[in-house]
């Protein structure tokens, strides 16, 4: 079950950091309109205010509570790992025979 529990431990850790290399995009994208506006007001830009309102924005943003359900990949893996346990066992038998 080591096994197991490792490809769900890496699956895991790389849905982790998709999420956080979209959210880095989506910061980006943010950054990109903030810094448009600020050539489109020029003068009249108060940073105080933009910052604030990136704020709120990002408060907004309600991220769904991760609840882990088996995927098609966990799937996947269980199928391999009984397989190969299967081919081992019927080694097994065959050659202790």
């Amino acid at each position: 079950m080591g096994i197991t529990w490792a490809v769900r431990y890496k699956t895991d850790v790389e849905g982790h950091l998709e999420k956080l290399l979209k959210r880095e995009k989506e910061d980006g994208k943010l950054l990109g309109k903030c810094v448009e506006e600020l050539k489109r007001k020029g003068v009249e830009f108060d940073l105080l205010k933009e910052v604030d309102a990136l704020r709120r924005a990002k408060s907004l943003r309600v991220e769904a509570k991760a609840v882990r359900k088996w995927s098609a990949r966990d799937f996947v893996t269980l199928f391999f790992f009984t397989v190969s346990c299967l081919v081992l066992g019927l080694t097994r038998v065959i050659l202790c025979s």
